[in-house]
This record gives structure tokens, sequence and C-alpha cells, in this order.
């Protein structure tokens, strides 16, 4: 079964689903994509590392089989994830700290790296990583609405001005209750819809809507709240509400 042809003006179509709430190794995977997929969610970004997954090819059929793209990987080293993409043919890899002799590796395999910005890490903010897109052309760049709020990148400002360079923007919902230390953030992300940037996350969807972003939208909750299907399917149906 093929995936789905996607609307290229429809951000509806292009929502995908982050997979840290799962934890570092989904047992059942194809269970998984077709929950994701009955849910609403089109394209799945893996948070596990390579030796956790099947082999590419077991993996692209499992997700092809619920009409799901496969859009990047984030777990594990750059370079295991090089590897292992051969088969797997995401769109991206995920990087948030520079590694020039894998990122290099990863371009000469004629893969796209994309730099997501991150809280507490090298690259914090958007303008930490233009040096790397200004020294690669071929990097492309994920926004993420909580960590952007977190070193105070207005997102708004950032897609309008880089919007050539961007793949994906990380959806995700936080509030302040545990802090913003290192060690306890984290535990704030919750569902879209229950926490302090539900605005902010609207307007960067409105805008995204308005310009035809071309990407995909990734909505990711790195501490769920219970079961992590239920906040994926809680975080899917706040996006329906607001029009996607």
């Amino acid at each position: 079964m093929k995936a789905t042809t996607l609307d290229s003006e429809d951000i509806s179509a292009r929502v995908g689903l982050q997979t840290i709430s799962w934890g570092p190794r989904i047992h059942d995977l194809a269970k998984f994509a077709s929950t994701a997929a009955k849910i609403g969610y089109t394209g799945i970004e893996f948070a596990q590392a390579p030796h956790t997954l099947p082999e590419g090819s077991a993996l692209k059929k499992i997700l092809q089989e619920s009409d799901l793209t496969l859009l990047g990987f984030a777990g594990g080293s750059l370079r295991s994830r090089v590897e292992y993409a051969a088969e797997a043919e995401p769109l991206y890899l995920y990087l948030d700290e520079w590694d020039l002799g894998a990122a290099q590796y990863a371009f000469d395999a004629g893969l796209t790296v994309a730099i997501h910005p991150h809280v507490y890490k090298d690259i914090d903010t958007v303008q930490a990583a233009l040096k790397y897109l200004d020294d690669f052309p071929q990097a492309r760049l994920i926004l993420d609405t909580a960590h952007a709020f977190l070193v105070g990148d207005d997102l708004c400002q950032i897609i309008t001005q880089h919007w050539s360079r961007i793949l994906a923007v990380h959806l995700k919902d936080w509030t302040s209750k545990f802090g913003r230390s290192a060690s306890r953030f984290a535990r704030g992300f919750t569902a879209l819809g229950r926490g302090e940037l539900s605005q902010q996350v609207r307007e960067v969807v409105q805008l995204l809507r308005e310009r035809r972003f071309p990407g995909w939208i990734i909505v990711e909750q790195d501490s769920p709240e219970g079961d992590p299907s239920l906040c994926a399917a809680s975080s899917r149906d706040w996006l329906r509400q607001i029009g996607v």
C-alpha cells in the first residue's frame, strides 16, 4: 500500500507525531502505527535509536500499511541514523548538537540534515543555528514552539525571515509549574491546549496556514500525562478545534 498523496496546500494533511512519549522502545510498531493513523496523524518522526527499530525496509512497510510518511529520526548518534537511513529513506535526520564529521557524512550520503534549536544545548536559538545554516546551504531547520519560547525566540518573526529553510515545526505546549531549570523544564511539556503556550501555538499554526507552509507540523510531548496515545489524541483534537 502506498502512502496517501498529500494536498500541498492543506497543512491538515501533514500533521506528524513525534514518538518520544513512547519511551526508548516501541514494542508493537504495527499497533502504534495503526493507532497513530486512526487518531489522524499522517507522518511519524522517531525519537528511538535505530538499534531499537526493525530493519529500515521493514519499518517503511509498517508505516506504509497505515498510510504514514516516515519523517525523520532523532534518536541515537547521527552516524547510526545515516547508516540506518539507507533503507528507511526518511525525509530528514534531526540534529540539535553540531557534529561536523557526522553531518558531512550525512550530506555525502545525499541525506537532509535538519537543525533543531534546543534550550540548554549549544544550538539553543535560531541565531546559534544560523552559523551552520550559512555554512551548509543544504541544511534545513526544525522549529519548536516550546523551545523557542524558553530561549526567547520570536517564532512568527523567525518563520517569516527564514521561510525557505524550514522543513518542519514541532508543536509543543508547556507549563511553568515545574520550573525552567535544565533538570525540570521538560516535565512541563504537555498536550496541546493544556499549557501556557496555547495562544502562541495557535498563532504559529495560523501563520503557517496563511502562508501555505509546504512542510510538516509535528506534535511532540516529552512527558505524557498517562497513556501517550490518549495524549496524542488530545493534541490532535485540539488542532482540529483550531481548524487543522
